[in-house]
C-alpha cells in the first residue's frame, strides 16, 4: 500500500500564485485539500478540514487577516501543525516573530521550493 499524501491547506490571494503552488505541491507528492483566498477563508477551511490537513502554507500579506494571525489561531488548537509562512516582503521582525511561534518562513523568490520546506518534511 502506498503512503498517503500529505494534505495541504493553502492560503494565497493571487490566482496565478495559487496555480503555481498547486502545480509545485502536486509534483512533489502533496494533495491540496483546501485553497483559501484570504485569512478568514483559511480559518474557515481549517475548521472544515482540520482532520484531513497535515500541513499549512500561508501567504503573509492577504486581505483581512494576515498569514501570521492565521498561523497563531491554527497553532492555538493544533500546536504541532507544520506551517510555513511565505511573503514577498519578509522583514527581519516578521521572520523572528514567525520563528518564535514555530512557523517556518520562505521568501516568495524561493516559492517553488515550498513543498520541500523542512516544516513539511
Amino acid at each position: 500500500m502506498a503512503d498517503a499524501k500529505t494534505q495541504i491547506l493553502l492560503a494565497e490571494d493571487t490566482e496565478d500564485m495559487r496555480f503555481l503552488l498547486r502545480a509545485a505541491f502536486a509534483s512533489s507528492g502533496f494533495d491540496i485539500v483546501a485553497i483559501a483566498q484570504d485569512g478568514e477563508e483559511a480559518l474557515a477551511m481549517w475548521e472544515d478540514h482540520r482532520d484531513e490537513i497535515g500541513a499549512v502554507a500561508l501567504d503573509h500579506r492577504m486581505p483581512g487577516l494576515d498569514g501570521l494571525t492565521v498561523a497563531r489561531q491554527i497553532l492555538a488548537s493544533a500546536p504541532a501543525m507544520p506551517i510555513v509562512l511565505f511573503s514577498a516582503e519578509m522583514s527581519a521582525d516578521l521572520e523572528a516573530e514567525a520563528r518564535s511561534i514555530g512557523v517556518g518562513i520562505l521568501h516568495k523568490d524561493d516559492i517553488l521550493t515550498l513543498p520541500q520546506h523542512a516544516r513539511f518534511a
